[in-house]
């Protein structure tokens, strides 16, 4: 999670989405929200027919990357990234 210069609370710095604006005792009720569990909660599709899902357990991913990281391809960017560098 990071709070971005305009104060919203997103999961990173590529993110467009935000859980509110940075205020005190925000992070705290985003960290307890259902929206935020729902976003970093392990992959139960996407994941399990990849054929990196065994590497990425093994290395605490649980999720594909997020749409933005690579919005031009249909192949995810976690994927590419993997078959770029495992031989």
């Amino acid at each position: 999670m990071i709070v971005m210069a305009n104060r919203d609370i997103c999961l990173s710095h590529s993110s467009t989405d935000s859980f509110g604006k940075y205020d005190l005792g925000m992070i705290e009720k985003v960290l307890g929200s259902d929206e935020y569990q729902k976003a970093v909660a392990p992959d139960g599709i996407t994941c399990l027919s990849c054929k990196y899902s065994q590497l990425c357990m093994e290395n605490g991913m649980v999720r594909p990357s997020e749409w933005y990281l690579d919005n031009h391809s249909d192949v995810l960017y976690c994927q590419k990234v993997l078959d770029s560098i495992v031989h």
